[in-house]
C-alpha cells in the first residue's frame, strides 16, 4: 500500500493549482447555482453547532465574504464576525460586499501562515473552500487551533475531489474551456483537481498535531471538526 506522506501531498498540490484573481473567484461564487446552493447547506450545518453565545467568529480564507454574510444574518448583534484572507483585492471585495448588504463585519489580511491574532481569541472558527489554496495546511491547522477558545469548534469544508456531482461539473467545465477558455470556470476546475481527499487531510491533521478530531463527507466536500480542548 502507497503511504501518503506531506511531501507527496504538497508537491501533488503544488504542480495544480495556480490560484485565482479575487475578481474571477467572486465571479464562479456568484454566478454558479450549484455552488450556492450547497453554501446554504454548509451554513445550515453550521449553525446546528450549539454556539448561542458566541461572541467572535473567525472565517479563515473567506474569499468574497458570502459565507460570513450568510452566518453573520443568522448570529444576534452580539456576534463579531471577523474574515481573513491573504488576498488585499479579495479583502476589498468582501469590504464592498458587506456594505451592500448592510452588514457589519470586519476582514483582516494575514500575509504569511500565521493567523494575526491572540491565542483563545475566537468561540469557532470556519474555513471554506480554502485549505486547498493554504501552501502550508497543517500549520494553518494549528494555527486555528491556537486562535479558538477551549471548548470552541473548528469547521472546515472543503471540494471532495471524488463527489460524483463535482466530477460531472469538472469533466463538463473542462471541455467546455476547450473551446471558451473562462476564468472562472478555470478556478473550479482547479479546486476540484487540487482538493484533498480523507486520508490526505488526515496526514495533514496528523502533522498539526491534532489528535481528535472527526473527519467526514458532508454533500460535495469533506469535512473536518474539532473540538478544542
Amino acid at each position: 500500500m502507497k503511504t501518503i506522506s506531506m511531501e507527496n501531498i504538497l508537491k501533488r498540490r503544488e504542480t495544480i493549482y495556480s490560484g485565482l484573481s479575487a475578481e474571477n473567484y467572486s465571479r464562479m461564487t456568484k454566478r454558479s447555482i450549484f455552488y450556492r446552493m450547497h453554501l446554504r447547506k454548509i451554513s445550515r450545518d453550521i449553525n446546528r453547532y450549539p454556539l448561542k453565545n458566541a461572541k467572535m467568529v473567525l472565517d479563515v480564507g473567506a474569499g468574497p465574504g458570502t459565507l460570513t454574510g450568510r452566518l453573520s444574518s443568522s448570529r444576534g448583534p452580539g456576534c463579531t464576525f471577523i474574515g481573513t484572507d491573504i488576498n488585499p483585492e479579495m479583502i476589498e471585495v468582501m469590504k464592498l460586499a458587506s456594505l451592500k448588504q448592510g452588514k457589519s463585519m470586519r476582514f483582516v489580511i494575514h500575509e504569511n501562515r500565521f493567523l494575526p491574532f491572540k491565542e483563545a481569541s475566537f468561540d469557532m472558527v470556519i474555513s471554506v473552500n480554502s485549505l486547498h489554496h493554504f501552501k502550508f495546511p497543517s500549520v494553518m491547522f494549528k494555527e486555528m487551533a491556537r486562535v479558538t477558545k477551549t471548548g470552541g469548534y473548528i469547521l472546515v469544508f472543503d471540494f471532495n475531489p471524488f463527489d460524483i456531482r463535482l466530477r460531472f461539473f469538472y469533466y463538463l467545465y473542462s471541455f467546455w474551456n476547450k473551446f471558451f477558455n473562462k476564468p472562472h470556470l478555470n478556478g473550479f476546475i482547479e479546486s476540484v483537481r487540487s482538493a484533498y481527499n480523507k486520508k490526505e487531510i488526515g496526514v495533514l491533521l496528523q502533522e498539526a498535531g491534532i489528535k481528535e478530531s472527526s473527519v467526514y463527507t458532508k454533500d460535495i466536500f469533506n469535512a473536518v471538526a474539532i473540538r478544542v480542548k
